[in-house]
């Protein structure tokens, strides 16, 4: 992924929970610039909320998509499958599943997503389409992020996967 920013939050040691939770530097200078308008320029909340995960976790698009409930504990949480609209559900690009930390709010976001799903039953997919046994399409999540980014003034925003 290639893109440029002449004021990157990211590179102004600022923390990925800063640029996206747009919290307050020392002082009560807000050294994340940039940040309120990245979380709400994003209209579908999936699209945000799996940009918060990727950005904290280190987790691929494929594999935010797989999340289910059960995936989701304390204080991890755990990168079992992957997600792509060819292979469907798979293990992740590695091979193997991992447990990463998960910060409180990234937490609560996804729990907060999981009340919007239209869909119950005992696991459901964090990032839920129209049918139950799909989650939603990695579209959803790519164009979200391109239309944020085009909007903060991130210059010719360039994705290959």
């Amino acid at each position: 992924m290639g893109f440029q920013r002449k004021d990157n939050p990211l590179q102004s040691g600022c923390r990925a929970d800063q640029v996206f939770y747009n919290q307050q530097g020392a002082g009560g200078t807000d050294r994340c610039r940039g940040s309120r308008r990245f979380r709400h320029r994003l209209k579908d909340k999936r699209a945000f909320v799996a940009s918060l995960v990727a950005a904290t976790t280190g987790a691929r698009q494929g594999e935010c998509l797989a999340l289910r409930r059960s995936d989701i504990g304390t204080d991890t949480i755990n990168i079992a499958h992957s997600y792509s609209a060819l292979d469907g559900l798979k293990c992740p690009k590695n091979g193997h599943r991992r447990i990463v930390p998960l910060l409180p709010k990234v937490r609560a976001a996804l729990l907060d997503l999981l009340e919007d799903s239209p869909h119950g039953g005992d696991d459901p997919f964090l990032f839920f389409s129209l049918r139950p046994d799909k989650p939603a399409d990695p579209r959803v999540v790519l164009e979200g992020l391109k239309e944020a980014l085009t909007k903060i003034n991130v210059d010719r925003p360039n994705f290959e996967f």
